[in-house]
Parts: structure tokens; C-alpha cells; sequence
């Protein structure tokens, strides 16, 4: 009789595994707390984030580690400061539709008990038809003198600028290509795009279509995410391929861009 086989766990299993423990990563107050300060922030310390949320040093720079470990964070060395900010601004999302759960949940039980915190964006229902259309998540960076602006769910990843490799092309702006988690990434230079005077590009935001063809934009400090209401919107002056409108703020004109438009120009109208 032939031994019994060694019991093997199912192939789902270590991914399910892995996908737990990211979750895991948000079950903590003050993870919350540090996301949320540097969703407000954009880059800031650790001393900085010890102000903010008000917990002991070691204890922040052990969340922001399992932040960094779950790839909700990331951080760059300036001389010999470290400065952290968000790095895939998906979580936030994850955190907006967690506290609508939870925000649902209280009103239908009438109120009863600790009023639940207000969630960090709207959540993606249709509002009832006497309700003004909720502000959209975007990802805010500089550009130059101006900020722009991309819907949250058109960015995959925001990344630190880095030179790429240069390939012959003629397409809109192209600095070359770079390899981004085993797939060459076109890069290419947002400013010349949208003709704007080009400055040093400091981040590179990945962006989708909903074909789900990438691309990356070099631009300039990324801000963080901001929401926009659908009223601040105005049309743009003139016609800018990838630039659908102008949100008037508080800081002044914001150009909100679409990844759509922007990818058929990037590809010759493709």
C-alpha cells in the first residue's frame, strides 16, 4: 500500500494568505490615523506624524513599517530626513468604503450608540436625485506653476521620478521607457504633452485607461489626494487634449486631467 501523499494546501491559498494579512494592515487606529495625516499632508516625517496623531514615536515608526510592508506607504531619505507618503492610493479608497460600512450600518439602526466617523470620500452609489453630486477623490500634483489633477481610480501607482531609458519614438513627449514590476513602462513627459513649459520631474504617476493600457507621467511633487466637487468644475478655456475641466478652489485653478483622453493622445489618437 502506497503512502498517503503529503497534504498540500490549495494554490489560492498563499494569495488569500497574503491578502489577509494586507487587511490586517489597516486594523489599527492608528494606521488609520497616519494614512489619514498624510492624505492631508502629502509628505511628512515621523516626527511630524507623532504631532499629528499623537502616539509615541516607536510605536508610529512600527505602524508606518507595516504600512511600508502592505505597500500603502512609502518614504525617500532628504539629507538625513525621511519623508513618508502614501504610495498606492487605492487605500484610501479601501479606508472610504470601510467607513461608509460603517456609517450605512449606524443609520440603519437608527443612530443608536458612538456615532460613526465620517468617511474620507463619498462612496460610489448613485446619490438620491435631491442630493448634489458628491465630491471625487483625485490624486493632486504640481506641474510646473499649476496643479492638476487625475481621478483617483485612473492612477495605479505614484512612484519616484527616476531617468528611463531612451528609445527612438515620436510619440507626444516620450523620455524613453522604464521597467515598473517586470512590465517596460512608457514614460513620458506631461508637460510637453499639454505644452506647458517643462520642469524637473519628481514623481511618476501610473496611469490606466479602461482598456487597462498604462502609461507613466513624469510631473512634479505630488500633493496627495483631494476631493473635488462635481460644482467646482468649470470647462477649460481652450481645448487642451487630456484637460476635461478647471476645478476653481481655494488655492486657485486646478486642471483636471482624464487618463482616457491623455492615452489616445500619448498613442497617436489610437
Amino acid at each position: 500500500m502506497s503512502a498517503r501523499p503529503p497534504f498540500r494546501l490549495p494554490r489560492h491559498h498563499a494569495a488569500d494568505d497574503v491578502v489577509a494579512k494586507v487587511f490586517r494592515g489597516l486594523g489599527d487606529p492608528t494606521r488609520l490615523r497616519l494614512l489619514a495625516a498624510l492624505q492631508d499632508g502629502g509628505e511628512l516625517t515621523v516626527g511630524e506624524l507623532v504631532a499629528t496623531v499623537g502616539a509615541p514615536q516607536p510605536r508610529v515608526s512600527s505602524h508606518l513599517a507595516a504600512l511600508r510592508w502592505c505597500g500603502f506607504v512609502t518614504s525617500r531619505r532628504e539629507h538625513r530626513t525621511v519623508r513618508y507618503r502614501i504610495a498606492d492610493v487605492r487605500v484610501l479608497e479601501l479606508v472610504a468604503a470601510a467607513r461608509g460600512v460603517v456609517t450605512d450600518h449606524h443609520a440603519a439602526a437608527g443612530g443608536v450608540g458612538t456615532a460613526a466617523p465620517q468617511p474620507l470620500a463619498a462612496d460610489h452609489r448613485p446619490p438620491p436625485a435631491d442630493v448634489a453630486a458628491a465630491p471625487a477623490l483625485h490624486v493632486v500634483f504640481e506641474l510646473g506653476d499649476e496643479e492638476c489633477a487625475l481621478p483617483v481610480e485612473q492612477v495605479r501607482e505614484v512612484l519616484r521620478h527616476e531617468p528611463p531609458r531612451r528609445v527612438p519614438s515620436t510619440l507626444p513627449g516620450l523620455l524613453g521607457v522604464r521597467d515598473v514590476r517586470g512590465s517596460l513602462l512608457g514614460v513620458h513627459d506631461l508637460a510637453a504633452v499639454l505644452g506647458h513649459p517643462s520642469g524637473e520631474p519628481e514623481s511618476l504617476l501610473v496611469v490606466c485607461d479602461r482598456l487597462g493600457r498604462a502609461a507613466g507621467l513624469a510631473a512634479g511633487r505630488v500633493r496627495g489626494v483631494e476631493a473635488v466637487a462635481a460644482d467646482a468644475l468649470r470647462p477649460p478655456a481652450t481645448a487642451v487634449p487630456g484637460v476635461t475641466a478647471i476645478a476653481v478652489g481655494g488655492r486657485g485653478l486646478l486642471l483636471v486631467l482624464d487618463a482616457d483622453a491623455l492615452l489616445a493622445v500619448l498613442r497617436g489618437g489610437a
